[in-house]
């Protein structure tokens, strides 16, 4: 018996398998959410250990909801992965220290790739994507102190610090 769920024949959705307890937790944490909102019957009293774990399993399953989402907006060709192109306009549209509509630097979107890309095909999957996301948070947020930096100490106007500068 395999412990993965087929992914769907349907034309419609390109879905990898799904581990069976992964599916079997989110249906637990979907019912649980919608018993608490009010949606059927109230259900069985449980203890404060079972409560923060059906929660705990409803942030990671909208967490996981979110992120497949933001693959599927930029994933124009359907791979369930985002390619460069796709990574570069990903990290366009979630920049905001810069214009709007300024993309990354080549040596930029190489280096974010390079961060989050464990797989090392060049493209950056569901799994990857939060790294992705987190290394371009970084730099945006801190871009304008590091560059007072480096403009500080980068005495030979390389652009870069040579072992001497540091």
């Amino acid at each position: 018996a395999s412990s993965y769920l087929a992914p769907s024949s349907s034309p419609f959705c390109s879905c990898p398998p799904i581990p069976l307890a992964q599916m079997a937790a989110a249906v637990v944490a979907v019912r649980h959410h919608r018993m608490k909102n009010g949606y059927g019957i109230d259900p069985a009293p449980m203890s404060r250990a079972d409560k923060s774990r059906l929660d705990a399993e409803w942030q990671e399953y909208q967490h996981r909801v979110k992120i497949n989402k933001i693959i599927k907006q930029f994933d124009k060709n359907g791979t369930g992965k985002l390619e460069k192109d796709q990574v570069k306009e990903l990290l366009t549209a979630s920049d905001s220290s810069t214009p709007n509509g300024t993309p990354p630097s080549d040596e930029e979107l190489d280096f974010i790739i390079k961060v989050a890309d464990k797989a090392g095909d060049g493209a950056i999957d569901n799994r990857e994507l939060e790294d992705a996301i987190a290394a371009w948070k970084t730099f945006t947020n801190n871009r304008a102190d590091w560059e007072a930096k480096l403009e500080k100490y980068d005495k030979g106007g390389t652009g870069s610090l040579s072992k001497d500068e540091v």
